[in-house]
């Protein structure tokens, strides 16, 4: 056997194999086209052409057969009655169509026939006329283009239908989401948990409701013919402001108290230092300013026991007070202001200063307290003039 011609024999396999694998990985090429030069030849589908829309109309009313046989040719994605309903409706438009530019297929008649001829081309020195025909059918837009000089119909292109989207509205009051979309749409609200609800819209083609604070999605489906449009949106319900509450906190309380005063002793005809015991009763409100101070203001009743015999002082009288107090800790509390004393008796009505301060008898609204107070008459003899006192008070909270 000649080892050469097999080598040779060999070499040709290895080649013809390696050529028929390169053609197999190579990219596919553009599409080629063929140019086109002349419109309104012996392979015109009409003589001598059209000029105006109503020519147009007049040759798809008179040619159906025609038309059906092209579009059969060109294996038309549409229906050939959409086409030729859009014709008659006049729904198309006049347009120059320049060198160069690309038909997917243009028709032709060939031996007697109307055929179409794929991937063409125009070619010719100068831009043609003819209608363009934009039709959807069958979910495709079709660019359909008919030559004035031949009524050679042609597709420049086809693709899909855009579906359109169903209108999606959102407005929020407080936490009340409104939300407006087409009539028979379906509706979907997705919470921030991820949980969804379908929601039924009115007469009005709205749904309102009252939502906890989040954000939300929202899809809205419409079928059309070529489909469902979607659209969606998003809402957010904001938390609700916490207003600054001045609640108002009701209290009674009792008191027992020493009280040291210049009381003018007849006897003598002089003031004297004299010491009686107080026992009293007192209601108030307190008003929060905040988390840890409030305003407060209360009143009650006094009566004295103990006033030295020839003094001359009332045993009974009401006061009057004002002030602020601030929370301690868990329980205590601090405060203080300025009062009025004897404030039903003119003679001896007298401004006060004080200060206080207590805790809650366990984990109720009881609480005891203690209580300085000095006497703004004769203040500079404050130190006969005061008053200590220790009590409790309940509140209704």
């Amino acid at each position: 056997m000649n080892i050469n011609y097999t080598k040779k024999v060999k070499h040709w396999i290895a080649g013809a194999i390696g050529v028929v694998l390169i053609a197999s990985i190579a990219p596919v090429s553009a599409q080629v086209y063929k140019d086109v030069t002349r419109l309104g030849t012996n392979q015109a589908i009409c003589t001598p052409g059209i000029q105006s829309g109503g020519e147009l109309q007049a040759f798809f009313a008179n040619n159906p057969q025609a038309l059906q046989n092209i579009l059969a040719s060109a294996r038309w994605s549409g229906n050939p009655q959409d086409l030729m309903d859009a014709v008659a409706a006049g729904d198309f438009s006049k347009k120059l169509y320049a060198p160069g530019t690309e038909f997917e297929w243009m028709s032709a008649r060939q031996s007697g026939s109307e055929v179409a001829l794929p991937y063409r081309r125009w070619a010719g020195s100068e831009a043609f006329d003819g209608f363009e025909v934009n039709v959807v059918s069958n979910c495709q837009q079709h660019q359909i283009v008919i030559p004035n000089a031949c009524c050679n119909v042609s597709l420049i292109a086809s693709s899909p239908v855009t579906l359109g989207q169903p209108n999606l509205t959102t407005s929020i009051s407080g936490d009340t989401l409104t939300v407006c979309s087409d009539e028979g749409a379906a509706l979907k609200l997705a919470y921030p948990s991820g949980q969804t609800q379908t929601l039924t819209l009115d007469g009005n083609s709205c749904w309102s409701g009252v939502l906890p604070a989040g954000s939300y999605s929202l899809e809205a489906e419409a079928p059309e013919q070529c489909g469902t449009g979607v659209a969606r949106a998003s809402a957010t319900i904001a938390a609700a402001a916490v207003a600054s509450k001045s609640v108002l906190i009701p209290y009674i309380g009792a008191f027992y108290s020493t009280e040291t005063r210049l009381r003018f002793e007849q006897a003598l005809n002089m003031d004297m230092r004299d010491s009686s015991g107080v026992t009293g009763i007192k209601a108030g409100i307190l008003s929060p300013i905040n988390e840890t101070l409030s305003l407060f203001a209360q009143g009650g009743h006094i009566s004295r026991d103990g006033i030295n015999q020839g003094n001359i002082y009332l045993e009974n009288n009401l006061f009057l007070d004002i002030g602020l107090e601030k929370s301690v800790g868990s329980s205590g509390f601090i405060g203080g202001g300025i009062g009025v004393w004897n404030i039903d008796d003119g003679d001896f009505d007298d401004g006060s200063i004080f200060i206080h301060g207590g805790s809650n008898i366990g984990n109720t609204p009881l609480q005891w307290f203690i209580e300085g107070r000095s006497f703004i008459d004769d203040i500079e003899d404050n130190k006969v003039n005061d008053m200590v006192s220790a009590g409790i008070r309940y509140l209704f909270k």
